[in-house]
């Protein structure tokens, strides 16, 4: 057995025992550690955190053994030492906001820095007045452009699909082979999220309780379909259905090593397809930044500090 089957077989068990554990009480524990899989992984029998925590400790021994391709140990090490530490939280270590960025999503545990924030002020800045809204106070110009720019709650599914049209479109002209594959665009309620990406059933659903610019829907048809999560699963589907691609490919796996790829490719999809054109999308593009930057940086303050 390959260590990716075992890895796979490995995450799988792991999900098991965390649904078991946490139940289907709210949308997102009822996804599990693997809420989308794109093929049949076999799960490995766990009884508990203990023989999850000695399962992941053969895999690393496994992986350190092997005489093989440093960037793919490189991942494997990264994916099974991610898994131990969420087994450790699951099974009831107390980790820190910080540790759990380094040991779990393996990214830089610091906040966003002031230089970047304002790098996206400027960028927003810039935009904004090149678009006629110049009062000198940013927040007041913020304002008066998403009011200007907000879609009225019986347009946003149609204005939506129209964006995804357009964007699978781009992703065509990327020779990426995603045939007439779609996501049906609709509307929900009092969910804990904007957008979310029904693979399985092909749908987006879109929180109608929120409000959405123009530039939001874009982003967010990129991000939920193309090029973003739609084809990155489907493109994983099919690598992994003919073999190009390892079976532990076949499954997200949440806050995990894996995280910050599949939600970078969704992040950057306005860019990745080239569709940065005017001075409402750089507006949009700093504006999702800004924000995401601090947001992290709240997070920060509340959990670590």
């Amino acid at each position: 057995m390959t260590t990716g089957i075992k890895l796979a077989e490995t995450t799988a068990g792991i999900d098991l025992l965390y649904r078991a554990a946490t139940g289907s009480g709210s949308v997102l524990n009822a996804e599990g550690l693997i809420p989308v899989a794109v093929a049949e992984v076999n799960p490995r029998g766990l009884r508990d955190w203990n023989e999850a925590t000695d399962a992941l400790e053969a895999l690393l021994a496994d992986i350190a053994a092997e005489d093989g391709d440093p960037l793919r140990a490189g991942w494997l090490t990264e994916m099974a030492l991610s898994l131990k530490s969420l087994v450790a939280m699951f099974a009831g270590e107390e980790i820190r906001f910080a540790q759990r960025l380094a040991d779990q999503l393996r990214v830089d545990p610091n906040p966003v820095s002031e230089q970047r924030l304002d790098a996206e002020r400027a960028k927003l800045r810039s935009a904004l007045d090149e678009m006629g809204y110049r009062s000198g106070d940013l927040a007041q110009d913020v304002g008066a452009w998403e009011k200007d720019r907000t879609v009225p709650t019986e347009q946003m599914l149609a204005v939506l699909a129209d964006y995804q049209i357009e964007a699978r479109r781009r992703c065509e002209a990327l020779v990426l082979d995603i045939g007439d594959d779609w996501l049906k665009p609709e509307g929900v309620t009092e969910r804990p999220y904007a957008a979310y990406c029904d693979y399985p059933g092909r749908r987006v659903w879109l929180n109608l309780d929120f409000h959405y610019t123009h530039s939001d829907l874009k982003h967010l048809a990129t991000h939920e379909a193309f090029p973003g999560h739609l084809v990155h699963l489907a493109r994983r589907e099919a690598l992994v259905r003919d073999g190009s691609m390892p079976l532990e490919g076949a499954q997200v796996v949440t806050c995990s090593a894996s995280s910050a790829l599949f939600e970078g490719i969704a992040d950057n999809g306005i860019e990745l397809l080239d569709w940065n054109e005017t001075p409402e999308d750089a507006a949009g593009l700093a504006i999702q930044r800004l924000r995401s930057a601090l947001r992290c940086n709240a997070s920060w303050m509340v959990c670590e500090e």
